[in-house]
């Protein structure tokens, strides 16, 4: 249809660049989902020119949510998160499923290790979430790199910081993790007691 053509971009994103704080997420998330749907190269280019602008940074968080993302929009995020323009929320609430085969596994281990290395209130939380939707969602391979799992798996967030869903995620991973790597369940009780 019409959002084939990209007649109407350069009056929407003018209005959004100009005007971002009275710009309804939900509707910019829906043109650029139906953007995406017939030409994903400009939805990318779209939504990276929103993210990296400062003035229309939350606006693209939300579309991300709304429309997807790429790997390349991820790696965005990551440059962000190591500027400290960004915090772990931002990869909050991403469904990033190793089953879709959109983002790489080191893509994917690169965004943990991040966010394990920039820490704040929510990155432990947001990483375990990710880990259980990435590695242990129940169609996804049984793969998984260990020491990352097992670092994600002791960097328990202060009470405060934790969601409801957070004890079922935590869960979730410990028992795949066990399930593979029995012999380092007293090491995990140890760790996760000394801390």
């Amino acid at each position: 249809g019409k959002l084939a053509d990209p007649q109407f971009d350069k009056a929407i994103f003018s209005h959004i660049k100009s005007n971002s704080e009275a710009v309804n997420g939900i509707f910019i998330g829906g043109y650029l989902s139906g953007i995406r749907a017939h030409d994903a190269e400009r939805w990318e280019k779209k939504l990276q020119s929103l993210l990296l602008n400062q003035n229309t940074r939350d606006i693209a968080l939300d579309c991300i949510l709304r429309s997807g993302f790429t790997e390349v929009l991820l790696r965005d995020l990551l440059s962000l998160l190591k500027e400290k323009k960004v915090t772990s929320i931002a990869f909050d609430r991403l469904m990033i499923k190793q089953k879709n085969n959109i983002i790489h596994d080191e893509c994917f281990q690169e965004i943990i290790t991040t966010l394990l290395q920039n820490p704040d209130d929510t990155s432990a939380r947001i990483c375990t979430q990710l880990i259980q939707d990435y590695y242990f969602d129940k169609d996804s391979p049984k793969d998984f790199p260990e020491q990352l799992v097992f670092t994600v798996l002791t960097e328990i967030p202060h009470s405060q910081n934790q969601d409801q869903m957070y004890g079922y995620y935590w869960n979730e991973v410990a028992e795949g993790f066990l399930r593979q790597y029995p012999n380092r369940s007293i090491e995990l009780l140890s760790k996760l007691l000394s801390d």
